[in-house]
């Protein structure tokens, strides 16, 4: 028989085994969370090293979607960016993974989503229930969302330029000690769309620059540029067409090669326009043929990187100034006839009164050129014409044309017959 202190002893054996073997469990689940944690450390970087290999570089946003995807063991990776201009904001997917299959990219309003909390937060981690906690965001009934955990993307200044969130379609428990990485993942994301978002403006700025290129070499008005030398350093074909030279024998020329009579650029001139000001005159070039023809000069002082040019826009103005010629001659061939006819010419403005006549009419009425300016044409009619006077110059206002026989009233009172013609 075993004694009473025999079975106390062994009692106190088995509860001593029970709770070492208790502690060995505890120890072995902690350094299997230790371990697993580790592994999901590991994969991490091991996903991160592998979006961002050289060889990805052409879809990066998707390698990074589909590795993330595999290190956490979820059913949903995106990536997408912010537009926050204008009254709808906006979030626009760059890479979506769903239960390991790529989506076509699609937009979505940000207003009632997790990302319109991401905004202001770093961090949005739901363990559970996020679509009770965001009623009203479609996406996370689509997908059938349980958990999410989403990162802010930020650009210059901190600004929140996108977003990286990995959803799940049962409950999401991410550690806080895989924030880190998770942090990591997401500034790698953003430093390429950063990068991306700077490529598209360098390749539209360039797109503007040829465009802007292209307009300005095939503009109808001349362009020239010279530099504090007056060496020229530009001209476009309107330029090399008006003066018959090729662009390169333009650019081995200085400002008075071509414009003979205005060598001085505008910064230079009396009129004392300096930096961005600018100055419109006109002068005259000299063609290869050595013909000269006049322009009409609009000049610019600019400064670029340090150093001052004169920018020109050139018109050719012959044309212009063949029409004036005529027009000039037209007008004094028209006052010499006014002059050397015997009968009296007057202009009248909208009120009747005179504002042109000829000599014959200060000769006739025997009135001073300071006594018939503006002096009313019904003036020179007697009383009992003015009212069909006034009649006949308003037909002639209206219709264009009248006629009226009548008497021209002088100074000294005289009446003299006359017949009126008005156009």
């Amino acid at each position: 028989m075993i004694d009473s202190s025999t079975s106390s002893d062994v009692a106190k054996e088995l509860t001593s085994l029970r709770s070492r073997v208790a502690g060995l469990e505890a120890a072995l689940r902690s350094q299997e969370k230790t371990l697993s944690r580790s592994r999901v450390q590991t994969e991490l970087m091991s996903a991160l090293l592998a979006a961002t290999d050289p060889s990805n570089q052409d879809d990066i946003f998707h390698a990074m979607v589909y590795h993330l995807a595999a290190a956490l063991h979820v059913s949903h990776a995106v990536i997408g960016a912010f537009h926050l201009d204008g009254d709808q904001k906006a979030v626009e997917t760059i890479a979506v993974l769903a239960h390991g299959e790529f989506l076509p990219n699609f937009t979505y309003p940000l207003d009632g989503t997790p990302c319109a909390e991401l905004l202001h937060e770093r961090v949005l981690n739901c363990e559970a229930r996020v679509q009770e906690r965001f009623p009203d965001a479609p996406l996370m009934k689509t997908v059938g969302a349980e958990g999410y955990c989403g990162f802010t993307l930020y650009g210059p200044g901190r600004q929140p330029i996108g977003v990286l969130a990995v959803l799940d379609t049962k409950p999401l428990a991410i550690p806080d000690d895989l924030h880190p990485l998770l942090m990591l993942y997401g500034a790698r994301a953003a430093a390429e769309l950063k990068r991306q978002r700077a490529e598209t403006a360098r390749r539209e700025a360039e797109r503007r620059l040829r465009f802007t290129q292209f307009a300005v070499d095939h503009a109808v008005d001349g362009v020239l540029w010279a530099n504090e030398s007056k060496r020229l350093v530009y001209a476009n074909e309107a330029v090399c067409r008006f003066l018959g030279y090729s662009l390169e024998e333009l650019l081995a020329f200085r400002i008075p090669d071509i414009a003979p009579y205005t060598d001085v650029p505008v910064q230079e001139r009396p009129d004392g326009t300096g930096q961005g000001a600018s100055a419109t005159y006109e002068t005259v070039h000299r063609r290869k043929d050595g013909t000269e023809f006049p322009v009409e000069l609009s000049v610019t002082a600019l400064e670029h990187d340090g150093k001052r040019y004169t920018c020109a826009i050139v018109r050719d103005i012959s044309d212009r100034k063949r029409d004036e010629e005529a027009w000039l001659q037209a007008l004094f061939d028209l006052q010499n006839i006014t002059e050397t006819i015997p009968d009296i010419m007057l202009t009248l403005d909208c009120q009747g009164k005179l504002i042109k006549w000829n000599s014959r009419v200060a000769a006739v009425t025997g009135y001073s050129v300071e006594e018939l300016r503006n002096r009313p044409a019904l003036a020179f009619v007697p009383a009992a014409e003015r009212e069909r006077t006034a009649a006949a110059i308003h037909q002639a206002l209206t219709t264009g044309y009248a006629e009226l026989d009548g008497h021209l009233l002088t100074k000294d009172q005289r009446l003299i017959p006359y017949h009126w013609t008005g156009a």
